[in-house]
């Protein structure tokens, strides 16, 4: 029970801090590091984040559509028998229900993480522990049945400000 229950739910929070931390330098931020950045995890991250789901996404749609098949899809992310531009994006980007393939769904919000880092660094340095407890509150409203955007997840966005704040 404590592995499982309590170094099992480290893995996601501890990553999101050391992503936070390792993305920029310490010294101010300056926009061909930002561009640099962006463009590593374009290879690191948004490459194998879409591979990944187009290879589930094609193995659910040819697996509801093949008659001898379909009985073992019924349960699937994405309804293949109703494909549009929406249901597609949806299944990349997961607002619903996570991505096609839902072990992702934390290189997703790393992606949106990195994207935003810079505008988020910007405040950290601002308001600093004040953003932190903001965001904090934010994720523990979760908690308590107050809904806002779900992505990026907000324990995960605490912890890529927490990791960015301790730079």
């Amino acid at each position: 029970e404590l592995v499982a229950g309590v170094f099992g739910r480290l893995g996601s929070p501890v990553f999101a801090v050391i992503a936070g931390y390792l993305l920029f330098s310490s010294g101010p931020l300056q926009w061909t590091e930002v561009f640099s950045k962006w463009k590593s995890r374009v290879r690191q991250l948004v490459i194998p984040f879409m591979v990944w789901n187009t290879l589930v996404l094609s193995i659910q749609i040819f697996g509801q559509l093949c008659p001898v098949t379909a009985s073992f899809f019924t349960a699937a992310r994405f309804d293949a028998h109703h494909i549009g531009w929406a249901s597609v994006l949806d299944a990349y980007i997961g607002w619903r229900n996570g991505p096609v393939s839902y072990p992702l769904w934390f290189l997703r919000d790393l992606i949106i993480l990195v994207l935003c880092a810079p505008l988020l660094r910007i405040v950290l340095r601002h308001l600093g522990s004040i953003l932190l407890l903001l965001i904090f509150v934010y994720w523990q409203g979760f908690y308590c049945g107050i809904s806002g955007p779900v992505i990026p997840q907000p324990r995960i966005l605490f912890f890529f400000a927490a990791g960015l704040y301790l730079r």
